[in-house]
């Protein structure tokens, strides 16, 4: 295929390939040196093309083994055939970077996987690690759940525990699932939270990756644990506690959009009204160093998109953040 309209490009591709599979292809299809020694004779190759096509049909492949020795660890092997000229799925999306809310998780799967397959044992002292973790989470629990008052848990949790480098996402996860098995909101966790980011880097990263990881899977929430996290997040917000460069994660638009992400936003934008006021709220919007972190929620793209930012704010009672993006609609459209 790559060499049906030789070009320079082309001919650079086929080569890099055929280097690495050269010896098998001896083996199994000898016609493809041919195919090369003939567009060497055709005399129509660029220089270059031609200097890579000549140091290719001079290559012992003797020294080019097909497997290395040392990947060559499976006594039985799996042929997957595909044709260049099937149609494939290019997995575009793949392409796009895309949080994984259960990071941990898969991680710890694929290291079980990979002991399978490379026939290592589980070590005792991997063991210990996760029962170490399941008993941290069931301590971190009961000192939120029995503390007085959130400056009584914070003391309680950074003294007595002893969080170790590493653990922080532990108690990050650990506050929030607390507080959604609150039958309401309670600002208790909002302060505990803010505590927590004031105390280092460490746990400010962790909550902005616990939000992207919430609002990824905000379809598996129930109504009332979707409000209560929509509004714990509007709390450590409100107190700058977390970056608001974590809104950047929101695309807001009829496609980007479900049900549940659209009632989350509601209730995220309204409590930050509430605390900072419409002027106050609009002022950290419009700060003109976070115009692209918040593009995503005030689309310019396309007017579909505008119309759509402009119109849910409206519906929610605050229009009056969407003022920059009306003047833009009017004077492009």
């Amino acid at each position: 295929m790559l060499l049906g309209e030789p070009s320079g490009d082309t001919v650079e591709v086929a080569v890099a390939f055929v280097k690495e599979c050269g010896a098998t292809l001896l083996e199994v299809s000898p016609r493809v040196f041919d195919i090369f020694r003939g567009i060497l004779q055709e005399g129509d190759l660029e220089y270059t093309s031609k200097c890579l096509v000549e140091s290719l049909v001079s290559i012992n492949f003797e020294n080019h083994k097909a497997i290395r020795p040392e990947l060559d660890l499976l006594d039985e092997k799996v042929t997957h055939i595909i044709s260049l000229f099937d149609e494939i799925d290019p997995e575009t999306s793949l392409d796009v970077f895309k949080p994984d809310p259960e990071f941990h998780q898969n991680e710890r799967k694929y290291e079980q996987l990979k002991r399978k397959i490379l026939g290592e044992e589980d070590t005792e002292e991997e063991d210990h690690t996760e029962t170490d973790l399941v008993s941290l989470r069931r301590k971190i629990y009961q000192t939120i759940t029995s503390s007085l008052n959130y400056e009584d848990a914070g003391h309680k949790l950074l003294q007595l525990l002893r969080i170790k480098p590493g653990q922080e996402m532990e108690l990050c996860v650990m506050i929030l699932e607390c507080c959604t098995e609150e039958i309401t909101y309670r600002s208790f966790y909002g302060h505990l939270a803010h505590r927590f980011c004031l105390k280092s880097k460490a746990y400010i990263e962790c909550f902005k990756n616990l939000f992207v990881q919430q609002y990824v899977t905000l379809h598996r929430l129930e109504t009332n644990k979707l409000r209560i996290v929509a509004m714990f997040f509007a709390h450590v917000l409100a107190a700058d506690a977390l970056p608001w460069e974590v809104l950047g994660n929101i695309r807001l638009t009829e496609e980007d959009t479900t049900t549940f992400s659209r009632i989350f936003v509601k209730i995220l934008f309204q409590e930050l009204s509430e605390k900072l006021g419409v002027r106050g709220l609009d002022e950290k919007l419009q700060d003109p160093a976070m115009e692209e972190t918040f593009e995503p929620i005030f689309p310019k793209d396309h007017p579909k998109n505008m119309r759509f930012s402009i119109n849910f704010f409206t519906s929610i009672g605050l229009g009056g953040i969407t003022g920059k993006l009306r003047q833009l609609l009017q004077a492009l459209y």
